[in-house]
């Protein structure tokens, strides 16, 4: 199989290599883009970090909190199983009122908080995507492109004017949205009853109506 390396006895799971580097590589991202907007890209990428890490527990451990008895019953469930969707779902947002909260004092400013964290998650996104080459090689460039697309969003606030003024936020989640729709129809992976795909789409239009909106009032 292509999604495995094996050391010996030893059975390592790549795309657990590819979010643990791509996890590496936006804590990076957040420390360089904290110290240019902040002084304080040190704190800042130790706090992403460690939500990231909070994130992974949650969803890993999360099994117990949905399968209490099986766990009960056989502990070692724990080792081989994970929450699911419902576990990282739960990580997610666990994750991200960590974050949030314990970056108030350095950025006291709330929008720029979610603006530095969406940045850094979507770098993270964006790279992740990579592993889906080890399952559809035939179409590795489709990925290849997808990766760059959402790394160059993430970068794009290390202008401050993307980063702090309120129309470039919008825009920037346009861009996000429209990138994960386009990508979705792309690889053929949209389904009629598949509602996040829905809320997106509506999400989306949604800023473009507000977009045209400040447009006009200027």
């Amino acid at each position: 199989m292509y999604d495995v390396i094996q050391l010996g006895r030893f059975t390592i799971y790549v795309p657990y290599l590819i979010h643990v580097a791509s996890a590496l590589l936006a804590t990076g991202w957040v420390y360089l883009a904290g110290n240019r907007h902040f002084n304080q890209g040190k704190s800042l990428s130790n706090e992403w970090l460690e939500s990231w890490m909070v994130s992974v527990l949650i969803w890993k451990f999360s099994y117990a909190l949905f399968h209490p008895l099986a766990v009960i019953e056989n502990p070692s469930f724990l080792l081989y199983f994970s929450g699911g969707t419902k576990g990282l779902i739960l990580g997610f947002a666990v994750g991200i009122v960590y974050f949030l909260f314990k970056t108030r004092n350095a950025i006291p400013e709330f929008p720029l908080r979610v603006v530095l964290l969406g940045s850094a998650g979507v770098l993270y996104y964006g790279i992740t995507t990579v592993t889906e080459i080890l399952y559809t090689p035939d179409v590795w460039w489709i990925y290849i492109l997808k990766a760059s697309y959402f790394s160059t969003l993430a970068c794009l606030i290390w202008k401050r004017e993307w980063f702090v003024t309120k129309i470039s936020q919008i825009r920037l989640t346009e861009w996000f949205l429209f990138g994960w729709i386009l990508f979705k129809i792309v690889t053929d992976d949209v389904y009629l009853n598949d509602i996040t795909f829905w809320v997106m789409f509506v999400l989306a239009f949604v800023l473009v109506i507000m977009d045209i909106k400040d447009g006009m009032k200027k």
